[in-house]
């Protein structure tokens, strides 16, 4: 019997629904589902030694996985700018909600209600695992000279045993891919930032809610944070930023053109201990910043396609 091919894999994921072959995720790893099944142990003294057994709770069968795939646009042919992209089941999964503007462009901000849990299915090599009850948390990073990356980290429901099932025929996600680079438009407080890498983490707190008829995960909270790592120049005001804890706007825009732009603004970013390090005889600075609620939109963040 053949050994099972990872490189044979496929991921499925639509929120609020089953998904179907046109709800493919790209991937940049192996993604799998393994069941982390609920296991007790306890002792019945029967005269002997070796008195320690178990049970398991087979509804009670979690998973735990993370997709990891290249930022793209939404419409590199300029037509359709307010196209969702691709990502959109993720990003919805992960707790943001989608505004379209006709012909302009497609807004994601922090969706305050509960959500709905999203549905994945995952194949490797003709065997098929599905898992519900998905919540995520979102990550978005760059680094200059590469492409930026988001990265989904997916806690669900699934079930013991896999099925055999052939593997789905998918169209994979081929619009622009948004490089970090020189040209890259980086802010913080209007001013330019000399940007070498970014990491923004929504920070959701995901709890497991298991009761009688319901098996699903909860985001009961988040905290979402954005650290900075750059050049500092010899007006940086970060130290002093600190101390007066003044809130500062962060904008940063990778990619250019319609239906190729992807921009993420903060417009209240609260600062948090900064850190310096020598980088070949440069001053190198991180700057941590917590994303608040906006005082007249009370929008922690944007995530905008156009």
């Amino acid at each position: 019997m053949a050994i099972i091919d990872t490189n044979k894999n496929v991921v499925l994921l639509k929120y609020g629904a089953t998904p179907n072959a046109t709800n493919v995720v790209n991937i940049e790893d192996f993604v799998n589902i393994a069941p982390d099944v609920k296991t007790e142990e306890y002792k019945e003294f029967d005269g002997d030694l070796g008195n320690t057994k178990s049970y398991i709770d087979p509804e009670h069968t979690t998973c735990d996985f993370t997709i990891k795939a290249k930022l793209r646009g939404n419409d590199k042919t300029g037509a359709n700018p307010d196209t969702p992209p691709a990502i959109t089941n993720l990003l919805k999964a992960s707790g943001l909600k989608e505004t379209i503007t006709d012909d302009s462009d497609v807004t994601y901000t922090v969706n305050q209600e509960s959500l709905s849990p999203a549905t994945a299915i995952v194949y490797v090599d003709g065997k098929k695992r599905v898992a519900d009850g998905i919540v995520c948390n979102f990550k978005l990073s760059g680094e200059v000279g590469s492409c930026a990356m988001v990265e989904f980290s997916a806690k669900g429901y699934t079930d013991i045993l896999d099925v055999n099932e052939a593997n789905p025929d998918v169209s994979l996600d081929s619009e622009a891919l948004m490089i970090v680079n020189k040209v890259s438009a980086v802010s913080v407080g209007g001013n330019t930032f000399n940007l070498e890498s970014f990491d923004f983490d929504l920070g959701n707190d995901i709890q497991d809610i298991y009761a009688v008829g319901l098996a699903q995960f909860e985001r009961s909270n988040f905290d979402a944070k954005i650290s900075l790592t750059g050049y500092k120049d010899s007006a940086d005001t970060t130290w002093a930023d600190l101390s007066s804890q003044d809130l500062k706007s962060i904008v940063i825009t990778l990619g250019n053109g319609t239906g190729k732009t992807v921009t993420l603004t903060i417009d209240s970013a609260r600062p948090l201990t900064p850190s310096e390090s020598d980088k070949s005889g440069k001053m190198s600075i991180t700057k941590e910043f917590r994303c608040v609620k906006d005082a007249t939109s009370s929008e922690h963040f944007k995530l905008k396609w156009s």
